[in-house]
């Protein structure tokens, strides 16, 4: 397990260099799925915990100042019950992200391989799901940035960002304007999904509006 972890981390801190000698040395150590979902679990299992304890700090904190104050009445009171309200549903949310992660962890693989096989497709290059797999080990090798405090999801998603860009530029060797393709291509994709969801919601509302009028 020391291992494996210590490889995990390898990947996120090195991930220039991990896609390119999992392309080029053979010996080179490479995690399997089960290992890198197993560690990802885990790390988002302790953010989930920081999250817990993050906000009963908070709200330890703010009743202290708030009490020091004198200000134990009126707004307080409100947003107080409105916050204890929504305490359980925002615990539930947090239980179930944690709970189902797997789904979405390999829902999201099943997705970064279907576009970065269709970039690679277009450009004309070898299709290697073995590559593939490589490149989005490395990438999916940065969970430890969500135990960042606030801006922990923003970290993730440019951690993200850069793993996918070492492993496309270092494993499967494309070239920089080609990799950045691969990387807008899934907003490309949303983008245009939401012109066209757009685009027929506003047809079938005047379609209704004009069949009512008449």
């Amino acid at each position: 397990m020391i291992e494996t972890l210590r490889l995990y981390m390898f990947y996120f801190i090195h991930p220039f260099e991990s896609a390119r000698s999992l392309r080029e040395e053979i010996s080179f150590p490479q995690l399997d799925w089960d290992q890198s979902l197993a560690i990802s679990w885990l790390f988002n299992i302790l953010r989930a915990i920081l999250v817990v304890i993050t906000f009963y700090i908070g709200l330890f904190i703010t009743e202290k100042i708030v009490s020091l104050a004198g200000g134990t009445s009126g707004v307080w009171q409100q947003n107080f019950v409105l916050i204890m309200a929504s305490k359980k549903m925002f615990f539930l949310c947090l239980a179930l992200e944690v709970v189902f992660y797997p789904i979405s962890y390999y829902f999201s693989i099943f997705l970064f391989k279907f576009f970065i096989s269709l970039s690679l497709s277009l450009f004309g290059k070898d299709n290697s799901e073995e590559q593939v797999g490589q490149v989005l080990l490395v990438a999916m090798s940065n969970q430890v940035l969500k135990l960042i405090p606030i801006m922990g999801g923003a970290f993730y998603f440019l951690g993200l960002f850069i793993g996918l860009f070492a492993g496309l530029r270092g494993n499967l060797q494309l070239t920089m304007g080609q990799s950045f393709f691969t990387l807008l291509l899934p907003f490309v994709f949303l983008g245009t999904f939401f012109i066209l969801f757009i685009s027929f919601l506003f047809f079938f509302v005047f379609s209704g509006l004009s069949y009512v009028m008449t």
